[in-house]
This record gives C-alpha cells, structure tokens and sequence, in this order.
C-alpha cells in the first residue's frame, strides 16, 4: 500500500539523509527502480517500492502521520568479482507524527523512521523508529526503541509486515520511555572538563571519528542553534551536539552504526 505524504499543523523536522557524495533520490525514482534477479537459491529479493509501501501501510495502521522523507540509493557492493546492483541499496528517512499528533517532548525532537534495503545483499532489510533531533538538522533514532530486521530470504516481505506491526503496537509505551529518557538526560548536570571526557569515550565506543573531538566540546560550549544554547549544560546537550558534528558528512551505513553505538553508550551513563 502506498500512501501520501500528510501534512499537519505542527512543525517538520529539518530531515539530513547523509548521501555522501550521491545525490538524494526522488520518490518516484526510487518507486520505479525493478525487481532484481536472485541472487542465489535462498536469496529473495524485495523491491524498493515494496518495501517502502510495508512500512507506510504499517505506520498509518498503527495511526502514525508521515509527514516528510527523503531517500538515498547506492549501487551495491561487487559480488564474485562482477558489477554492483545498480540502485540495488535503498536508505531512508521518515518524520512521523505519532497517534494524537504527538511530536515528542519539548519541541526539540521528532519521532524518525530509519529503513535500510538491499537486494545485493549488503545488509538485511531493517527499520528503525525512534527520536530525531529537529534544530540540529541530523539524523538520530534510538536503535533500541522499535527495531526491525530481516534478511532477504523465503518470505521477508510478509515477515517484515508482520513484524513491525507487533512492533507499532506499542508505540505509546515506546513514546514514554523516550520521554522519560530525554528527562533523565536533561537532569545529570555535564561540566566543560566532562564534556571532554564523554567526547574521547564516545569516540572509543565507535559513536564518533577521533578527530571530531573537539568540534564536539566546542559545540556543546557554542551551540550551534538558539535551541539548544538555551539549554543547561546538561547530557542532552552534550549528545545533541554529538550527533550534530558526529552525523554529518558520512555514509548512510556509518551513521546507522554511529547511532547504534551511541545509543548503547548513553544508556551505560543513564544507567549509572
């Protein structure tokens, strides 16, 4: 089922799609991209409208909005020393408004899909939901919130709807954990000296390049945006600007990976 874009009176996340040096695709071009051969017996491929048409039918079943996306195609990785898929590799994005026209807590984030396809097998068929910071313009969904993969084999379309659709069932209990997570994240206090510890374990737990360091500390001192300048210092500041220099600039997979790896640092700290 494929669906309309739906526009709503609250404010639209700045979407970052990060094409890395490709150019970002429109939705009709992506849409018309064919059904691929196999790629072996147990390979089944599943087109990018396909999908795309599962997550969306899903979303709206669960009374979710989509209210803006924006894609990013790649060739696929050579396999047995022949070409790449050509468009074979499929990233993107989503702004989503939750049921009740929830958009997340504070004005500052937004609810975010991340979906990922590849039918020359570079990775299994995933998607993710979770929070996207809006002023800083970056992608950021938590992996642990909603998080669905599947490799490309036997039935992964039907396995695919299915599961996401248990997933979206608890949507709003997802909805108050990340809530009251940011609220834990805004009560543990962060001094200038312990920015630069978190940046150099950040960078150690693979959530950063070293050498962002320190464009990291300088943006949580300057802020970059009124929004979060205004904010105490504070670890949701912290990770804010993180995700604002760690995110830019970078392949689509790096910053799936640098999500991940975040995500698993942060909670080592709201643990603690």
């Amino acid at each position: 089922m494929i669906l309309p874009l739906n526009p709503i009176d609250q404010p639209e996340a700045k979407l970052n799609l990060s094409t890395y040096g490709r150019t970002a695709s429109d939705r009709e071009y992506v849409f018309a991209v064919p059904q691929p051969d196999r790629l072996g017996k147990r390979h089944q491929p599943l087109r990018h409208k396909v999908f795309l048409g599962i997550i969306e039918g899903e979303l709206e079943r669960a009374g979710c909005k989509i209210v803006q996306q924006k894609y990013v195609l790649q060739d696929s990785s050579k396999r047995g020393g022949g070409p790449g898929l050509k468009d074979g590799n499929l990233f993107a994005v989503m702004e989503v408004h939750l049921p009740g026209g929830a958009l997340g807590g504070h004005g500052t984030y937004a609810w975010i899909v991340g979906a990922r396809n590849s039918n020359g097998l570079d990775f299994s068929a995933g998607v993710r939901l979770g929070r996207g910071v809006i002023c800083c313009s970056n992608l950021l969904f938590a992996g642990g919130e909603i998080a669905v993969i599947r490799r490309h084999t036997g039935s992964v379309g039907q396995d695919l709807e299915i599961r996401l659709r248990e997933a979206l069932a608890g949507i709003t209990d997802h909805q108050a954990r990340i809530e009251q997570r940011v609220q834990r994240l805004r009560s543990i206090e962060v001094s200038a000296d312990r920015a630069k510890v978190l940046s150099v374990d950040a960078h150690l737990a693979g959530a950063c390049a070293g050498n962002q360091i320190p464009r990291i500390y300088r943006e949580f001192i300057e802020p970059s945006y009124e929004d979060f300048a205004a904010e105490p210092c504070n670890l949701w500041r912290w990770e804010n600007a993180l995700t604002h220099i760690a995110m830019k600039d970078v392949s689509p997979q790096l910053v799936d990976r640098r999500s991940v790896e975040l995500e698993r640092f942060m909670d080592t700290l709201v643990e603690a």
